[in-house]
């Protein structure tokens, strides 16, 4: 967890912008070159006597469109600009004090602006906006996520055009039309042109973090593709691949032709991607913003089924739609006697409502599955700030089920 701080300019920050800025102040020391694709500087400040502490400052980013970047920001720098962040580990307050003064030194150096995202606004700009505009108000809303979790053997690319094609005939909303690594993201796709999806996905496999964001046509914010990647393997990993869908519950949740739609897609991407496990389910007081949503302390998050890339078993938290497949499909076929389910060659669909279930909600429908194939999760405590507050940690620390099947 840390401070973060986002810088928005006309032009790109170089590596002498750094160098003046830490040739100026005694104590700080840098590792890192600014300006390197993926690359971040490692800031270490040790001017005051026992108080170390240390600021990231990530490579600038290029925002192209207004939805890129904050409305304050963008109020003043209009895209295309220059996106570069800044975080501080552990939320130190020298850490907090050099990193403003460095976003400042930025913004001034290539005429921009800061933002400070745990205050949401901006906290310094070059020139103020003329005449100034009003943001527009955060609705917090519920979100419905759809996740399929598929074996290592299908991170191929050839599952891509699974994924595109079955996207087309159900959902035409969800086809991405923006992807990249990191956000804003740098990737687009035209609806003639798959060629900048395939590859995106083969150089998201060769990549270590192996994660490939999407942004598609509401009702769908978009999603994620997270593959085994490039790293190694550890011992007990279990490499899985990872494909998820977000949807505006405004729209999904009030309108039945969408809600069955969303239904439909789930049921039809399980099948067609051959998932060995997948889920839907509704999110809570998820922040409703131009950009897509974002999540806070006092956003709902559900545990994650995988870790770092490695399977760790069926989650416990109960979901509105469920499918299981492959090596799973046996072993809870005795757990879901009773349930109303959908069952064929490829997999067991199950639906606990018709309409999209909350968490409390599902509370009361919800079935019992083998408690060796389950994950688990224990919740991580709240850290406390150094201005006092308290702030929650999304999600938990996940630990293996007891017993996982060989999902190749």
């Amino acid at each position: 967890m840390s401070y973060d701080l986002t810088i928005a300019t006309r032009e790109k920050p170089i590596q002498l912008y750094l160098q003046e800025f830490a040739a100026a102040r005694s104590g700080l020391t840098y590792e890192g070159r600014l300006g390197e694709e993926f690359s971040n500087v490692i800031i270490t400040v040790r001017d005051k006597p026992g108080l170390d502490a240390f600021v990231e400052l990530y490579s600038p980013v290029r925002a192209i469109e207004s939805e890129d970047i904050d409305e304050g920001l963008a109020a003043l720098v209009t895209p295309p600009c220059w996106l570069t962040e800044l975080g501080v580990p552990g939320f130190t307050k020298r850490g907090i004090e050099v990193a403003k003064e460095l976003a400042r030194h930025i913004a001034e150096r290539c005429q921009g602006a800061v933002l400070d995202p745990q205050v949401g606004s901006v906290i310094w700009a070059v020139s103020p906006p003329e005449p100034p505009q009003s943001r527009s108000k955060d609705e917090r809303i519920r979100e419905v996520n759809l996740e399929w979790y598929l074996p290592p053997s299908r991170a191929a690319p050839d599952t891509g055009l699974i994924f595109l094609a079955t996207l087309r005939r159900h959902c035409q909303e969800a086809v991405p039309v923006r992807l990249g690594k990191f956000e804003p993201l740098q990737g687009r796709l035209e609806s003639s042109r798959d060629e900048p999806f395939f590859a995106a996905w083969s150089d998201t496999g060769r990549d270590p973090l192996g994660m490939l964001i999407l942004k598609s046509k509401a009702p769908c914010f978009g999603g994620s593709i997270h593959l085994p990647g490039s790293r190694p393997l550890r011992a007990g990993d279990r490499p899985v691949t990872k494909i998820s869908l977000e949807f505006d519950g405004r729209i999904v949740c009030t309108h039945e032709s969408w809600r069955e739609k969303v239904v439909n897609l789930f049921a039809e991407l399980s099948r067609a991607l051959g998932a060995f496990y997948g889920r839907g389910y509704v999110l809570r007081n998820i922040i409703a913003s131009r950009g897509g949503p974002v999540f806070d302390g006092k956003s709902e998050s559900y545990p994650s089924a995988s870790i770092r890339g490695s399977w760790c078993g069926i989650p416990p938290t109960p979901a509105w739609l469920l499918w299981f497949g492959g090596p799973y499909t046996p072993l809870v076929r005795d757990a879901l006697e009773g349930v109303q389910r959908i069952e064929s060659s490829a997999g067991t669909f199950v639906r606990l409502g018709i309409e999209p279930l909350d968490l409390d909600q599902l509370r009361t429908v919800g079935f019992n599955l083998p408690d060796r194939l389950m994950a688990k999760h224990e919740s991580r405590p709240a850290i406390k700030l150094p201005d006092g507050r308290e702030a929650k940690i999304l999600g938990a620390e996940v630990k293996p089920a007891e017993f996982i099947p060989e999902l190749s």
